[in-house]
């Protein structure tokens, strides 16, 4: 009788091994369905430069398409710390629950294909305490339905049936006492000799202690220029730095260079603010066409 038990026992136990591998099979197929793919259509990565820690939530929102003609699901999302969340928005009226450190696989939604559809990457840095200044790094994945490519898309035994898309947030983390830019410095890219000046916008708030009055925006170059949206600051007030730059005024240094900008005060600043433009030129015109034939800054 002992042994009959024994018999029942072993078999009932190969049973349930057999239906658990035959769920673990299926699971498995489910993980390998692939549907959609995800393009980044501003970078997968974003720097915020200097973050005043007491100047509160810094956002970045990345903005992506389904670049299939198959449906794209959203499964999830997960940060690697709990100073930053991410958030998914499919339309105007339809978001998805704020996700942090800890996956919530709860919620899911479908991008239909060619549709377009935001990220939203929030950054805390008072969330580590008064003290927590210095640089930052942060990934945010997110977890979909799209085929892998290596690319944007790849695939994690670990996120189950999803596949994972990173993106990365950087920053530096700093007790101000003067201008906070969002971001330090802008790429105009290959820009043509014949192309007029071209301009970018810098926004910034004054995190200072007391009111300051510009004395000069100075550019180390006569073919760069800013300009200031105000003269006088006062204590979180915010502002914009346009700096205009002219790829036909003279020579410039092969390849890639940069110019800066830096804004003067009263009282004088301990750290004077200060931005940079990259760009490189083609001369379509040729030299010839210069304003200036000599290089003067």
């Amino acid at each position: 009788m002992k042994k009959l038990f024994g018999y029942l026992f072993f078999a009932f136990g190969l049973t349930l091994l057999l239906a658990a591998c035959s769920t673990g099979n299926a699971a498995t197929q489910k993980r390998t369905e692939r549907s959609g793919a995800i393009t980044v259509l501003n970078g997968v990565q974003h720097d915020w430069g200097d973050i005043d820690i007491q100047g509160g939530n810094v956002t970045k929102t990345f903005r992506m398409k389904n670049e299939s003609e198959l449906p794209l699901r959203l499964i999830g999302a997960q940060t690697s710390c709990m100073c930053t969340t991410v958030q998914y928005s499919i339309s105007d009226d339809l978001r998805s629950p704020v996700f942090g450190m800890h996956r919530n696989s709860d919620w899911n939604r479908t991008v239909a294909p060619g549709a377009e559809f935001d990220v939203t990457v929030t950054f805390d840095p008072l969330a580590h305490g008064p003290d927590a200044v210095g640089p930052i790094s942060r990934s945010v994945y997110l977890f979909t339905s799209a085929v892998p490519d290596n690319i944007n898309t790849h695939f994690d035994p670990e996120a189950g049936e999803a596949s994972v898309s990173e993106l990365t947030v950087r920053g530096n983390v700093i007790r101000s006492n003067g201008f906070v830019f969002s971001e330090r410095e802008h790429d105009f890219g290959r820009i043509r000799q014949s192309g007029g000046t071209v301009a970018y916008e810098f926004p910034f708030r004054y995190a200072g202690t007391e009111p300051v009055t510009v004395d000069a925006v100075v550019a180390s170059c006569a073919c760069t220029s800013g300009t200031l949206s105000a003269q006088k600051f006062s204590p979180g007030d915010t502002g914009i730095l346009i700096v205009q730059f002219d790829p036909n005024l003279h020579q410039e240094p092969q390849g890639r260079f940069f110019k800066t900008v830096t804004i003067m005060t009263t009282p004088r600043l301990k750290n004077e603010p200060e931005v940079k433009i990259w760009a490189e030129i083609d001369l379509d015109l040729g030299p010839e066409f210069f304003k200036q034939k000599e290089h003067i800054d």
